[in-house]
């Protein structure tokens, strides 16, 4: 059986192009060492501040697409009572 790259990209055998599909990758001279890795890996490991945007009915913090956990209104409504075990988390 012939190989992929024989008969061209298309796999027409009227084509003589002889290319390869594969894209061309450069070789390593060595290893990584892990060491060097992880820490790379390690410099995108940081937490990022809570967002918080002004209740337009109460005027206090709260995060943006979540109900106000002081008063209970969401996009200018009533949705959750003050009081209620679900209002906040």
């Amino acid at each position: 059986m012939p190989c992929r790259w024989e008969y061209g990209v298309r796999g027409t055998r009227g084509q003589q192009s002889f290319k390869r599909d594969e894209s061309i990758v450069a070789n390593l001279k060595w290893k990584t060492p892990r060491s060097k890795t992880r820490s790379r890996r390690a410099a995108n490991w940081k937490l990022q501040p809570v967002t918080t945007v002004q209740c337009p009915q109460c005027k206090q913090p709260k995060r943006p697409h979540f109900a106000c956990e002081s008063c209970g209104t969401y996009n200018g409504r009533h949705v959750v009572d003050v009081g209620d075990e679900h209002a906040g988390a």
